[in-house]
């Protein structure tokens, strides 16, 4: 009973979260200062918790060199995924981030021995049609349309990559140690965002106060770490066949209830279809 009540806040956080982002980043939607002051305090604080509840990590090259890789993608993620929530949907924008496990789905029977099934080559062929449905640049020629869809797709590309690099550190030797490998990576994104704040404050003109939001930016934070933790948790635990569908069908479906009720975003037919298609994507390739 334990196991689905976590279920359950596991596909909580994972809308509270975008939520949280989607709140922050409409604030200053042409600036890039805040962006980095959100992931640096967010993430800072997720490795501070990290370490007082774990330790210190154990360094070593099977430990450090994916975190790199994976600290470098998430940073590059966060930082799109806001631009595009900053101007586009939230629910849309969050699909893309979902759809980078394409990357690694194709990636795993090229570069690490997994079987392709066909299920799952239905599965890529939805996601690519997905994105088609996402937006229709024919009927909407608009620059923001345009950015959205570069800033959606460059979301989709590093969220990819962050799971190229779990898949690095899972065939790996210490693949068992994974406080460490977090550890690891939250502190590096954080430090990522804190070396950019500086540099990308000087070029902006009357950037604005980037502690405005810092409670949002503390919340997220928790989020972070609560949502890992109980993930790994219900990785464990729970079957394939039930923790996938659920987590990552749930949170699409309260993430799209959320953006109409609360931030009152319009969801067109074209959309509906991408959120139809997506959806059956991301359990064909969970599941199979």
């Amino acid at each position: 009973m334990i196991n689905y009540l976590l279920l359950g806040c596991s596909v909580v956080l994972a809308v509270v979260k975008s939520a949280f982002v989607k709140k922050y980043s409409s604030h200053a939607p042409d600036k890039n200062s805040p962006i980095f002051f959100f992931n640096l305090v967010a993430y800072g604080l997720a490795s501070i918790i990290q370490l007082v509840v774990n330790g210190l990590p154990s360094l070593s090259l099977w430990i450090v060199l994916p975190a790199v890789g994976y600290a470098l993608s998430c940073y590059l993620m966060q930082m799109f995924l806001m631009k595009s929530m900053a101007i586009g949907s939230m629910a849309l924008s969050s699909l893309f981030c979902m759809y980078g496990m394409l990357i690694p789905t194709i990636a795993g029977p090229l570069f690490f021995g997994e079987s392709f099934s066909v299920w799952q080559g239905v599965g890529v062929a939805l996601m690519i049609l997905a994105i088609f449905f996402s937006s229709d640049v024919r009927k909407d020629n608009s620059t923001t349309s345009k950015k959205w869809l570069i800033f959606a797709l460059l979301t989709l590309l590093f969220s990819g990559m962050v799971g190229i690099f779990e898949k690095v550190h899972q065939t790996g030797l210490q693949r068992d140690d994974i406080h460490s490998f977090l550890s690891c990576a939250f502190t590096m994104i954080a430090l990522l965002n804190a070396i950019t704040i500086p540099i990308v404050s000087k070029r902006e003109e009357n950037p604005p106060p980037i502690k405005q939001g810092l409670l949002t930016a503390i919340l997220t934070g928790l989020v972070i770490v609560f949502y890992n933790r109980i993930n790994l948790i219900l990785a464990g635990a729970l079957d394939t066949m039930i923790y996938y569908p659920i987590s990552s069908g749930g949170a699409v479906l309260l993430t799209l209830i959320v953006s109409v009720i609360v931030f009152r975003e319009p969801i067109k037919q074209n959309h509906i279809l991408c959120f139809i298609s997506g959806t059956a994507a991301i359990l064909l390739l969970g599941i199979f």
